[in-house]
């Protein structure tokens, strides 16, 4: 790049979110992570907030893969509620398998029962999503 030409600043969210499969393939966590962090700056930026939702579970699956598992509870939590916003029940009983997970690894096994039991609430279609 010479000097006088402007670095493009008009990366998609969608070109972002293929970084983060790359590196996620190479199992390069704190690649896709850092990129993952890229994606929620977008979509805030975008005002969207399935991309919102979709990035913080990003996040939150890198988090993990990286053994930060408080910090990918917390991302999961945001990105269920955001998809409780949008009344994507797929998506929340994703995000509680996910919770579900994490809480059995600290050995939280009731509350851990209890996401699982609700994730397949949501996959039946016996939980009302408000």
């Amino acid at each position: 790049m010479f000097s006088f030409q402007e670095k493009s600043t008009n990366i998609t969210y969608d070109s972002i979110a293929k970084t983060v499969v790359f590196y996620s393939k190479q199992r390069d966590n704190e690649k896709a992570l850092f990129y993952s962090k890229k994606m929620l700056q977008k979509s805030l930026n975008n005002k969207n907030e399935k991309q919102k939702a979709e990035s913080y579970y990003r996040i939150a699956q890198f988090q993990r893969k990286l053994r930060a598992n408080d910090s990918a509870f917390y991302f999961y939590n945001k990105s269920k509620e955001l998809y409780r916003q949008q009344n994507d029940s797929i998506q929340i009983a994703r995000c509680l398998r996910d919770i579900a997970i994490i809480e059995s690894s600290y050995g939280n096994y009731i509350n851990s029962n209890i996401s699982a039991i609700n994730g397949l609430e949501y996959l039946k279609g016996g939980v009302q999503v408000l």
